[in-house]
Formats: C-alpha cells, sequence, structure tokens
C-alpha cells in the first residue's frame, strides 16, 4: 500500500504502525488512499486464523487489536472484523487483559 516498508515490519516504519501514526494525528476516516491502505491490511494480516502458507497460526493480540481500531475508524464494513472481535474475545490474556 505505500505508507511504510512492509506491512506489519519493521516495527514502527510499516503500513500498520504508519496508518496507526495517520489515524492518531486526525487522518479523515475517509481518506480514499488511508481506507485503501486498511483494506490492503486487512486482506494480508487476516486470513482466518491461517497463514497464506495453510499452517495454523496464532495471531498477535496487539496486532489483531490494532487491525479492527483501524478498520472501524476508516469505517470498513466487513465480516472478517466479526471475526477478529470472535478471536479477541476467544483468547482472553493471563492477566485478564
Amino acid at each position: 500500500s505505500g505508507w511504510g516498508q512492509g506491512l506489519y515490519s519493521p516495527k514502527w516504519v510499516s503500513d500498520h504502525y504508519t496508518l496507526l501514526e495517520l489515524k492518531d494525528m486526525g487522518i479523515r476516516r475517509d481518506h480514499p488512499a488511508f481506507r485503501a491502505s486498511v483494506e490492503n491490511l486487512l486482506r494480508c494480516m487476516w486470513y482466518k486464523g491461517r497463514a497464506k502458507n495453510g499452517r495454523k497460526r496464532e495471531y498477535d493480540m496487539c496486532m489483531a487489536a490494532m487491525l479492527l481500531d483501524l478498520c472501524v475508524y476508516g469505517g470498513i464494513v466487513d465480516p472478517r472484523l466479526d471475526e477478529i472481535v470472535d478471536y479477541i474475545l476467544a483468547h482472553p490474556m493471563a492477566d485478564g487483559g
């Protein structure tokens, strides 16, 4: 999508973190490039509990929550958002978080 140097890493300069910073700085929710980039993150980073190579994987809870935050902010309507919420609720942290 072009906002950073990768989708989720390197940390702090990837699309994921750049989009979070743009959101925090008040980019318009409906900015076409912002929405397209968030939709790209969702397409590339959330695939129903499976890595693209087909192996099972667990998602980092922070990544899942931040991706959900970006999607909700951007007004993305997609059934995968329900999957993310279900995943977060099904995997509470040991400290209750």
